[in-house]
């Protein structure tokens, strides 16, 4: 499932949660977003766990580089976590999410 007004890790998991109903979630995505994404789901009550998707084609310096950037979006997504942020954007569901999402 891909929310396309799902504009960072914290607004994807509070709008699966809050606009598709989503309670239980298998979350697949590269090694050094995985934690971030998992915890933030479980932190908004998603039953969350996750699959390493790997990062076939990156190189050592794109690897550095997003992990890098995991170090201020984890400090961003606790504070997110802890103010209960809204989404950056409130829409109806997309029909064929909900769909998905219902399996």
């Amino acid at each position: 499932m891909h929310d396309p007004f799902g504009f960072d890790t914290y607004d994807t998991c509070r709008r699966a949660r809050d606009v598709y109903g989503v309670r239980r979630a298998l979350l697949v995505t590269q090694s050094y977003h995985l934690p971030r994404a998992v915890a933030l789901c479980r932190a908004l009550g998603i039953d969350a766990d996750g699959v390493n998707a790997g990062c076939h084609g990156c190189d050592d310096a794109t690897l550095a580089k997003a992990s890098l950037r995991e170090l201020a979006a984890g400090g961003k997504a606790v504070l997110d976590a802890l103010r209960d942020r809204q989404p950056a954007v409130v829409s109806p569901p997309d029909p064929a999410l909900t769909t998905a999402a219902r399996g």
